[in-house]
């Protein structure tokens, strides 16, 4: 019995290493992460815009899927070691490009060319391998909105004040004849009274929409400020 002792330790021993081993955690193969800019991106309307995207640890992409989104549309797509241009959004068509030759390091950084105003917003940057699959999130700001946007006022004022002008026309018209009309022709001061009244509810309507957009705006150049400041 006193022979037999060490190697029932020894089995049992074996027996705790094994279960040990198997037990231990292991970095599962492929497992990797995507790094996106730390603030938002800025690009000049009608310029070059660039989103920076990578893997982490750095390793080829190129035998990977890189899917960059804005929303549900497909900005541009890589797959098999080439560009898949069928499921891209038309707006994008013949505008995207990614960094090819720093793909093998795990570089995939998008170029958006002849940047526009809707190109503004959230994008994705979205990288799969078969087995894993990691995305980052970004945001591209567009420079020059606001001052294409500066047209828009002269262009409203001067129709309040066409739309201003007609309806005074049309009210002193219809002052100016209106005992004529109810005396020869009711119907037809009934019908005047009405498009006195249409005239000035589509100017009233008119003017709360621009109230309102210039709101709006102010609103969006306070945010924009702010996040400048800060």
């Amino acid at each position: 019995m006193k022979i037999l002792e060490p190697s029932r330790s020894f089995l049992s021993n074996f027996v705790i290493t094994f279960i040990l081993l198997l037990k231990k955690p292991t970095l599962a193969p492929g497992k990797f992460s995507v790094i996106g800019p730390a603030g938002p991106i800025q690009a000049p309307l009608g310029g070059e815009a660039e989103l920076p995207c990578y893997l982490s640890p750095p390793q080829s992409a190129q035998h990977m899927e890189v899917v960059w989104l804005q929303s549900t549309r497909v900005v541009h797509l890589y797959r098999d070691g080439e560009d898949r241009f069928g499921d891209q959004a038309p707006s994008y068509q013949g505008r995207t490009e990614l960094v090819r030759d720093a793909i093998t390091s795990g570089n995939v950084t998008l170029k958006i060319r002849d940047v526009r105003l809707l190109d503004a917003g959230r994008y994705k940057c979205l990288i799969e391998d078969g087995f894993h699959q990691e995305e980052a999130d970004m945001e591209l700001k567009v420079i020059g909105e606001e001052n294409e946007s500066q047209t828009l006022p002269s262009a409203n004022i001067l129709i309040i004040i066409f739309c201003v002008v007609i309806y005074l026309t049309f009210l002193i018209l219809m002052l100016r004849y209106q005992v004529y009309f109810r005396r020869s022709k009711p119907w037809m001061g009934k019908i005047s009274g009405i498009l006195v009244l249409t005239c000035a509810f589509e100017i009233e309507m008119y003017i709360f929409y621009l109230w309102i957009w210039h709101r709006c705006r102010g609103k969006k150049g306070g945010v924009g400020t702010n996040v400048m400041e800060s």
